[in-house]
């Protein structure tokens, strides 16, 4: 199917590549008044908007005297800092310096530095861990521990749904420091096998999947972006 709006044909296939097919009328404004083409995109939201309809939206005030303008609203994902809510578990004292917990959009950051006060074998840090800063159910992050003890000990620790869990190979004994400075991800996609040759050495091995999974999945600004941010400029003066 296909669509005929003014002077501009329109393919279905293409309208849904756009991610426009709900509304062709708007994509065709666009590609009429703004001459450069656009690239394959989904529609993204800007409150209760999309940016092609800000298009639209923002040339209404440029052009018009009755409208006013409303900024867009930002998707920048908001920095929660944790820490405060922290309580360690019963066989650990401070060290002198709090834990530091903090959560922007999906990335966690935790530093912790504390000492044993008895003789430890493995358990949780803290008493419980909060829900923003958890990994996906199932997952088990796994994170460096820094240590005084001798090298008799073989410690280590995992972030899971109720935090971070020391594990050790035998007995930590009782003042001992323990030390975690970690950055995860609470969602991410599992890395791609590579069975060809991707990097074009000639050789098929791990380098492959390296290369692959090492793209930047992040795309430059669409033409879309780019007009809202002129127009939005231009409505700021």
């Amino acid at each position: 199917m296909s669509y005929e709006i003014g002077n501009i044909y329109l393919d279905e296939a293409l309208l849904d590549a756009a991610g426009l097919s709900d509304f062709p009328e708007i994509y065709a404004y666009i590609r009429k008044r703004y001459q450069e083409p656009i690239p394959p995109a989904e529609r993204v939201p800007i409150g209760e908007q999309t940016l092609q309809k800000q298009v639209k939206d923002n040339d209404d005030i440029l052009f018009s005297t009755n409208e006013v303008f409303v900024p867009p609203v930002s998707n920048a994902p908001t920095k929660l800092d944790l820490s405060q809510q922290l309580e360690r578990s019963s066989f650990l004292a401070s060290s002198g310096s709090d834990p530091q917990l903090i959560v922007y959009g999906d990335c966690v950051t935790l530093t912790a530095t504390y000492e044993t006060t008895g003789l430890l074998t493995n358990g949780y840090l803290f008493k419980s861990y909060l829900e923003e800063a958890r990994p996906k159910a199932g997952d088990k992050v796994i994170a460096l521990v820094g240590t005084d003890t001798t090298n008799k000990n073989s410690i280590f620790c995992y972030i899971d749904q109720n935090g971070p869990f020391i594990i050790s190979t035998s007995q930590i004994p009782s003042k001992t420091a323990l030390v975690i400075n970690v950055t995860y991800f609470k969602k991410y996609e599992s890395s791609k096998i590579i069975n060809y040759d991707a990097n074009n050495d000639g050789i098929i091995n791990i380098m492959d999947t390296w290369h692959v999974n090492g793209k930047a999945t992040f795309k430059t600004s669409s033409h879309v972006y780019e007009t809202v941010k002129k127009q939005t400029d231009l409505i700021a003066t």
